[in-house]
């Protein structure tokens, strides 16, 4: 990172939270992390540090893409005689699930006044999609070499997180946004107000992640966090058993597989919001306070499932229809029957298309059912428009293919793409199982990439060694 960048950040100081990244479609997002200091003589503050500090990723389905992926790490540092005159560690480790040990340099850092003068507090980040997405995704991270000022003083803190969002057809539409900066609470209150979005309104839709540096165990007038909904007008005081009314940072990381307590100088919690949500609620105010405890303002994620239809549970699978020679293999003259189930799991209805290119080897291809839409094919392009279907409803697209003749062992995976609803949502594909087609050319029982006597037959000794050619 340049001297000239570290400068401007420095003198920033306070980074107001700012909408860095949004995305919709079908998604996850969580947020684990984890304290990478301790106090180990009961005080309350900080003085040793803990690392490697690990926190996990819970189980994913197979085949989940990884759309962002942000390792944040934040720590009190030493300053030199002025406010943010010092550097931050601009780079750690991350012990990544099946792939090791890996070395991550910040994309970006800020760095806020502690008002005092022997440190500041710096908060990082990097983008670590291409590691993450190289290991195993799910499981357990490792994050160490992170050097901090600890040193059993208020305010001293050293903590780490994964803002994580994964793509896969099984999750339902999902609207996310997160907002990052480096902003000191105390006394006063950052208000956020993400929109865009039609909301499900269903229990467990909607989830907030909160990432802040400092705050303490012991209420405090004010440290609040509070939503109203828009335009229902509904409002909602976040409490639970981990942090109750007027301490909302105490120490706790419950954005994990496995809540945790007893932290100090970090606070990671997730919250449910959705007992506010009505369904159709565009946008959510959300406003975070802090009373006499101060408290940095590291990072908020957004997670809401939206009214939008969704196809992503949609499925395309093939059959052997006629098996002209009957060898039991897909092959030249052979008939296949493609079926694609079209399935809206979403809330709200969808109108939208289909379109299925058939593969150059097409000797003939017919159209058998059209499902609610209407048959608009061009050619070698299978195009159903027009098909609607309810929330919970589901029709069939069918069509049969005659085989050509390619070259043996052909591998072909059919792909059909559903046009984004009229209604809202997304598009997507949804994927067959590959099929190899085999060829045997000259009819004598064996296939042509595996034939000694291509053209002719395999029964005949030419050279009278008793072992025939093939």
């Amino acid at each position: 990172m340049s001297v000239l960048l570290l400068a401007l950040q420095a003198a920033m100081a306070d980074s107001p939270l700012t909408l860095r990244e949004s995305q919709t479609g079908s998604l996850a997002a969580s947020f684990p992390g984890v304290a990478l200091a301790r106090d180990t003589n009961a005080d309350g503050r900080a003085d040793t540090l803990a690392q490697p500090g690990a926190f996990t990723v819970q189980a994913l389905p197979t085949g989940v893409g990884v759309e962002l992926a942000r390792l944040y790490w934040s720590a009190s540092r030493g300053q030199v005689g002025a406010d943010c005159s010092g550097t931050p560690d601009n780079a750690v480790t991350l012990d990544v699930p099946g792939l090791g040990v890996q070395p991550v340099t910040a994309s970006s850092c800020v760095c806020s006044a502690a008002g005092d003068p022997t440190y500041d507090v710096w908060s990082c980040w990097a983008d670590v999609q291409g590691i993450v997405e190289s290991g195993d995704i799910a499981g357990t991270y490792r994050v160490s070499d992170l050097s901090a000022l600890v040193n059993d003083a208020d305010g001293h803190n050293a903590s780490a997180g994964l803002a994580l969002w994964v793509s896969h057809p099984s999750f339902p539409t999902r609207a996310i946004s997160l907002y990052d900066g480096l902003q000191t609470l105390q006394g006063s209150t950052s208000t956020l107000v993400p929109g865009g979005f039609e909301a499900a309104g269903t229990s467990g839709s909607v989830q907030l992640a909160v990432y802040a540096l400092d705050g303490d165990v012991g209420s405090s007038p004010g440290e609040q966090i509070n939503i109203e909904t828009l335009p229902s007008g509904n409002t909602l005081g976040l409490v639970d058993a981990s942090s109750p009314f007027n301490d909302a940072f105490n120490g706790t990381i419950t954005t994990g597989a496995t809540p945790s307590t007893g932290n100090v100088g970090v606070d990671l919690d997730l919250w449910d919001l959705s007992p506010a949500f009505t369904p159709g609620d565009t946008s959510v105010s959300i406003e975070v306070g802090a009373g006499s405890d101060r408290v940095w303002l590291v990072a908020e994620q957004l997670a809401v499932a939206t009214r939008d239809p969704d196809l992503g549970t949609s499925t395309l699978t093939f059959s052997l229809l006629d098996d002209s020679d009957g060898n039991g293999e897909v092959s030249p003259a052979d008939t296949l029957r493609f079926t694609a189930v079209l399935t809206n799991s979403g809330p709200e209805a969808a109108t939208f298309a289909i379109v299925d290119p058939m593969p150059p080897w097409t000797a003939a291809w017919t159209l058998i059912d059209a499902g609610t839409g209407t048959n608009a094919s061009v050619g070698n392009t299978l195009r159903v428009n027009g098909i609607t279907l309810g929330p919970g409803q589901s029709t069939l697209v069918r069509f049969d293919l005659v085989v050509g003749t390619p070259a043996d062992g052909t591998v072909h995976t059919d792909v059909a793409t559903y046009t984004a609803p009229l209604e809202g949502g997304t598009s997507g594909q949804i994927v067959a199982s590959p099929l190899t087609v085999r060829v045997d050319s000259d009819l004598d029982g064996v296939f042509d990439s595996e034939d000694l006597c291509p053209g002719g037959s395999d029964t005949v000794d030419s050279d009278g060694d008793t072992v025939p050619n093939g």
